[in-house]
């Protein structure tokens, strides 16, 4: 488990957010998680099927 953990580090992004910043994830291309956050903030979410454009 430590080996897997440490391979999600490795390939990890991390950014720091501003004011009206917006994130897209592809969950079919991209393993994701967060760190703690404190503050105001608005979560929206949408999901939709796997399309033939996203396949490539």
């Amino acid at each position: 488990m430590a080996h897997l953990r440490q391979c999600y580090r490795d390939a990890s992004t991390r950014f720091d957010w501003q004011r009206h910043d917006i994130l897209v994830v592809d969950n079919m291309l991209a393993a994701h998680a967060r760190e703690p956050f404190t503050g105001p903030r608005r979560i929206a979410v949408a999901m939709a099927e796997p399309s033939q454009l996203a396949a490539g």
